[in-house]
């Protein structure tokens, strides 16, 4: 993972465990690695990206924000599946 090769292929990698074994610091790290690469990377927890989407929707920016979304290498989602 520390060589980017997941990014050039375009793999997902998914890490998992219980409540604070470091899965937020591990992605962190991951994601910061990616920047030391040269890549763009976006860092969000999956409610706030949920809510940033739906104001998104609201203010009629949904296309720009999903634009801006696209263009980067890394989406890291954190804390997925913690609320409804």
């Amino acid at each position: 993972l520390a060589t980017g090769e997941y990014l050039a292929k375009a793999e997902s990698v998914l890490i998992s465990g219980a409540t604070g074994c470091g899965k937020s610091f591990l992605a962190s790290a991951l994601g910061h690695q990616a920047c030391a690469q040269g890549y763009k990377v976006a860092y969000y927890n999956v409610q706030k990206l949920l809510l940033r989407t739906k104001m998104a929707r609201l203010d009629g920016t949904i296309y720009k924000f999903l634009e801006k979304l696209s263009k980067t290498d890394l989406l890291i989602l954190d804390d997925f599946g913690l609320t409804h």
